[in-house]
């Protein structure tokens, strides 16, 4: 019995540290009004996983008008909103990188779990200028770590499985 909790243990593992990630190049995308706006540009990614983190490489932004950097805002799944210039809360152009992962546990966020497609909303915090373009993202990519989902599942399921008949 203990060889076979310890095989289902370091099954299960492995399938937590086979997390893959993809890129995505934000270039010449807009944002333009507030969260679930019509005008809004949306992405959606991949399909049946736990995304687990996120990281940003070289992301410029470019804002119009009395826009913000900071306003420019990524919306996940509308469960976990980035802004890559936080910080800047003043108008003008700015790139900006994560320096690697950030993983959602470590900053106290539930992981999102994802059974169609990952839907990204590119929006503003606040509105300056209704049905106008408020920043544009100059270039960069936005990178998603994440766990597949059937092949996770399936592990642990039949890990519990194999142990409940025992």
């Amino acid at each position: 019995m203990r060889k076979l909790v310890a095989f289902v243990a370091v099954f299960a593992l492995a399938t937590v540290a086979s997390a893959a990630t993809i890129d995505i190049d934000v270039t010449g995308i807009n944002s333009w009004d507030s969260q679930s706006d019509a005008s809004n540009e949306w992405t959606a990614v991949g399909a049946g996983h736990t995304v687990i983190g996120i990281g940003w490489t070289d992301v410029g932004l470019e804002t119009v008008g009395g826009s913000y950097l900071s306003e420019a805002t990524m919306g996940l799944e509308s469960q976990i909103n980035l802004r890559v210039g936080a910080a800047d809360a003043f108008p003008g152009t700015g790139v900006y990188s994560s320096g690697g992962i950030l993983y959602f546990s470590d900053l106290g966020l539930p992981d999102i779990v994802v059974t169609g497609d990952l839907d990204i909303e590119f929006f503003e915090g606040y509105d300056d200028v209704s049905d106008a373009i408020d920043c544009f993202y100059t270039g960069g990519f936005v990178t998603l770590e994440y766990i597949p989902e059937p092949a996770g599942l399936a592990l642990l399921g039949l890990g519990a499985l194999v142990l409940r008949r025992r």
